[in-house]
């Protein structure tokens, strides 16, 4: 059996990339390189045999999976599942005032620590769980006959991409647009 294809897009750049602040659950919309960023992916992507598209339910990945749902007349299933990591008190701060205001919480996400609670939002680990769980569920994507997209965030992808047997560094990318195909077997 040939293995069912996985997309995971990163979101187009958002007003909140564009300005250097951080995203994580607020209603962010794409920027206009990030319209420009979701169309030339749905363009690229629209010839892949696409049978299914997941989205995180946040704006800028709504925006983002739009062209490709409507260039092939597929609904977008959303789920806040697929959101970003909740970045709690960092939320809508630029990366200086949030290292300055709020230090501790600043450099544990930088640096990865996937234990720690940033404060009034979550870890990497509650971030893999809630995602793993979700994918875990199953999907309408028939194994070995159909690609499915999952228009996602950067930080979703970097930490769940092992979950598919995947190192990120590793895979090419579309380098506007911060995007990766993974391939798994379906049991």
């Amino acid at each position: 059996m040939q293995p069912t294809r996985l997309y995971l897009i990163r979101h187009g750049q958002s007003a909140g990339n564009a300005e250097g602040r951080f995203g994580g659950h607020g209603p962010t919309p794409l920027s206009d390189l990030g319209r420009r960023q979701a169309e030339m992916t749905a363009n690229i992507l629209a010839k892949e045999g696409i049978a299914a598209i997941y989205s995180s339910d946040l704006q800028r990945a709504v925006e983002t999976a739009e062209p490709l749902a409507k260039l092939l007349d597929l609904p977008i299933h959303q789920s806040p599942a697929f959101r970003e990591r909740h970045v709690g008190v960092l939320e809508g701060l630029t990366f200086d005032e949030s290292k300055a205001a709020y230090p501790k919480d600043y450099y544990a996400l930088v640096n990865r620590n996937i234990h720690h609670v940033i404060t009034k939002g979550e870890s990497y680990r509650h971030l893999l769980r809630r995602i793993t769980l979700k994918v875990n569920e199953g999907n309408s994507c028939p194994p070995g006959r159909a690609s499915c997209h999952l228009f996602t965030h950067w930080c979703d992808l970097l930490f769940n991409a092992p979950t598919f047997g995947c190192d990120p560094s590793r895979h090419s990318a579309d380098a506007l647009a911060n995007n990766f195909k993974l391939r798994y077997q379906s049991l």
